[in-house]
Order: C-alpha cells, then structure tokens, then sequence
C-alpha cells in the first residue's frame, strides 16, 4: 500500500523498472522459446498488475470508480488476476450473486421464487444486473442496477433491488465479521424465510469447488458498517444457522441424489462413502426446484437426523444442500 508521494515516487519508478525487464524478455527470449518466456514471465507480469493497482488506489483511479453506482466484487485467491484468472470463476460469481440478488428481491415482493414460474418479470428486470467495470490486481468485478433503474441515494431505502443488497450485505457481514455476534440480523431474525435468505447468501461464499478464498463487496450501492466479505468460514457458519436447530441432532452426508418424489418432496440419497446404506431424505418446499437441479449430482447435506428405536440414523431433514466433490459424514 502506498502511504505518501515518496512511496508513489519509489513504486513508480520499481514499476517502470520490471517493465523494462519484461520488455527484454520479450525481445530476447520470446523468439527463440515461447512457452520459456511465458514462463519467466508470470512473476514480473504479477507484480506489475499489483503495483499498478497501488498507484491506481493512491491517484484516486479506485475512488473514482467506487462512485459509480454499483456493487464491486473483489476476488481473492491465487492466481485470480486479469490475464490469469479463468474466464468460468468470473461469470459463476456474477451469476451467483445476480441470483441470490434475484431471490431475495422476489421473496421481499411477496414472491414465490423457489417455484417455477414464481419470479415476476419486473424483479427479472429489475434485478438483472450489468457490468459497470473491470479492475486490474486482485480481480474485481463491478455490477450495477440496470440504467432504466438508476436510482438517487434518497430513494434507494424505497427500490426493492436495493432493499435485497443491503440485506445480502448484512447477512454477509453478520457471517463474516471478527466479534460474531449470536444472534441474527433483525431483517431477517423474525422471517418465515430467514433460511431461505441465509441460503442465498451462503451459496455465494467461496467453497473448495473454486481457488477464490475471500469475495469482497464495496462500493456506494454497500451501505454496511464494515466491508462486508465472504469466505469459507462464513460459508460454515451460514450452513450452521441454517441446519442445527435446537434439540435436534445435526448431521452432514454426501452422497448422489436419486429418486426423486415431487409430491412428497423426498429422494434417496445414494452411492455414499464406505457402502453406507441409501439415506431417505425430504426438503422442504422452498428447497425442491433445489434438489431437481442437483439430481444425479454428488452433494453435501446438512440438516436433521431421525433415528429408529434402535439408533439408526433412518432419514435426514435437508436444511442445505451443496455441490461437492467430497467424502463422508459426521455428526456435529
């Protein structure tokens, strides 16, 4: 980080240094062996992208692309720069937050989202999000409101897409945050959807499927205390308010859906580790176009256990439902 103009001074003057190297390994060694240059390439290349990123912060370049009126996502992990990063990591994060955006809006309206056909047009609209920039360093995304539905500040308290942003932005930073508090955000403590909201946000946090470690949300359309992140820890603790109810046992298990019935909204949970037994599963309403798309899938469930009178687990209440490649289950 750049503290003061000597420090700008010295940064510019090392940036202008490692282009001058890279520059000569593309006169030099480009020619003769490409994928040897690409090779030797990759640090200088880093390091310029994040040196560039501290100038661009200090002169005010960041400031100024803040003030548009949107959403920036910061992406964390190894190798997640432009000209590195792959393309899939951009576009499953934008659409995961387009969507959980999407949802939350819906259910704020007095909508059935998690039903097909349940999503009106206007929240369709409303909530489409569009790409306001790019920013080099760390990859960082910018997503505004679509420009039909450009809003002033004094009337963004009123606009259900923006009511959807700030809760999402709460719930990320409730999960997130370094002195957790115990209990829930207000906006969504007392909802009969609360899970419903939990899961969305949730399903956008970094998971082992992704290299991203931490999604970082600012700018003006953020209005939370702190810099609202999302990690996998926050991942585990969104799965934990959902799943562990009180006085009821809570268990994890992965395996593959099969079988599903709509009308009981139950599946067979199969080809689990280490020849367990198939596990009878049900999710609830909110959670069945959820499971559809997951069939034939291998996936991690947490939720409630039931056990006959004999101690065996014989099926499981489905609070979260999760893609994944791992293995086994535990009791928590």
């Amino acid at each position: 980080m750049i503290l003061n103009d000597r420090q700008l001074t010295q940064t510019r003057e090392a940036l202008n240094r490692l282009e001058d190297d890279l520059i000569s390994l593309q006169r030099e060694v480009y020619p003769i062996n490409p994928e040897r240059f690409h090779l030797m390439a990759e640090a200088y290349v880093d390091h310029i992208i994040e040196l560039r990123s501290q100038i661009d912060e200090y002169i005010g370049v960041k400031s100024y692309q803040d003030k548009l009126q949107g959403v920036w996502l910061r992406l964390i992990g190894p190798s997640l720069h432009l000209g590195s990063a792959s393309a899939s990591i951009l576009t499953s994060t934008i659409e995961n937050f387009r969507k959980s955006i999407r949802s939350i809006t819906s259910i704020m309206k007095g909508e059935l989202p998690y039903r097909k056909g349940g999503i009106s047009k206007d929240v369709e609209r409303s909530s489409d999000l569009v790409i306001i920039g790019l920013k080099t360093g760390s990859l960082r995304v910018g997503l505004g409101l679509p420009p039909d539905r450009q809003i002033s500040m004094f009337d963004s308290h009123e606009d259900p897409v923006m009511k959807a942003i700030d809760t999402f932005m709460e719930v990320a930073s409730w999960a997130s945050a370094s002195e957790r508090p115990s209990t829930l955000p207000a906006s969504i403590s007392d909802s009969p959807f609360r899970d419903y909201i939990l899961r969305q946000v949730m399903n956008m946090a970094p998971s082992n499927k992704l290299p991203v470690e931490t999604i970082e949300f600012s700018g003006n359309l953020v209005h939370a205390g702190e810099v609202p992140l999302l990690t996998k820890g926050a991942r585990l603790r969104l799965r934990n308010a959902i799943a562990k109810e009180p006085g009821a046992e809570y268990i994890e298990a992965v395996g593959t859906i099969r079988e599903i019935d709509l009308d009981s909204k139950k599946f067979y949970l199969r080809e689990r580790p280490n020849n367990e037994q198939p596990l009878h599963c049900s999710v609830s309403d909110e959670m069945l176009e959820e499971a559809k798309a997951a069939l034939g899938d291998r996936v991690r469930l947490a939720g409630s256990a039931k056990r006959d009178k004999a101690g065996k687990i014989t099926s499981l209440k489905v609070k979260t439902l999760e893609l994944s490649a791992d293995e086994g289950y535990s009791g928590r």
